[in-house]
């Protein structure tokens, strides 16, 4: 695939403080791909500084959507039908890929990349380890964090799951089910803000908890959502 046969879709939900770093990152991107900025429904200055930066950048697309109960599924689902290339990319506000252009360059179903953490510690460390070669290179699974890309043909299948809480796990299962996997071993840098805000340790636990007991078929997923925000 060329790189001109990729749209990057950008899921946005008040993000007004993330955004400025987000459009440094961009313009260092490959141009001849487009962008589709997807609003939920933002009550801070993001509209604002999305539209600014889309009437100063020609291949860039803003759309908006106040959703009741946001998902980053349902955000990204908004660009459906204005997506005219042949893949995909679901790119979080928090993300950066270094080199994009040269990375995709071979046709697939669906890719995801290897992540790494902006911060050195030791245990982001262990932890990108352990995602990259134990739950991703071994077992195929994948968040939203690792940035998916996939033939624009296989959102329409995404519709099925607008579940929101562990949606991109369900989907995740889904993908690895029916489709070949293509693991990209460039790495992704990933803000450690949201680990920040409750605790490194604290963050990870109720991670591991959740998807543990989603592995052993809790499927409630209210309960699930409890044991994330305790």
């Amino acid at each position: 695939m060329k790189i001109s046969d990729l749209t990057l879709i950008i899921p946005i939900l008040n993000e007004q403080d993330e955004l400025p770093k987000l459009f440094k990152r961009l313009n260092i991107y490959h141009s001849d791909f487009r962008i589709i900025f997807c609003d939920a429904g933002s009550k801070d200055n993001s509209l604002s500084l999305l539209t600014n930066f889309c009437q100063n950048n020609p291949n860039t697309t803003l759309l908006t959507e106040k959703m009741e109960k946001p998902s980053i599924l349902k955000t990204i689902l908004l660009a459906q039908d204005k997506i005219l290339t042949e893949y995909t990319l679901i790119h979080p506000v928090d993300i950066s890929i270094d080199q994009l252009d040269l990375l995709i360059t071979s046709n697939f179903d669906y890719m995801v990349f290897f992540k790494k953490y902006e911060s050195n510690k030791l245990f982001f460390k262990i932890q990108a380890l352990f995602l990259n070669w134990i739950d991703l290179n071994i077992k195929h699974n994948f968040v939203w964090t690792n940035a998916l890309t996939l033939r624009t043909a296989l959102l329409k299948e995404l519709k099925l799951f607008k579940i929101g809480f562990l949606e991109d796990v369900v989907i995740s299962d889904h993908l690895k089910k029916n489709y070949q996997i293509k693991i990209n071993r460039s790495k992704v840098s990933i803000s450690t803000r949201r680990y920040l805000k409750t605790g490194i340790f604290i963050q990870f636990i109720r991670n591991f908890k959740i998807i543990i007991k989603f592995r052993f078929g809790n499927k409630d997923i209210d309960e699930l959502k409890r044991t994330y925000h305790k």
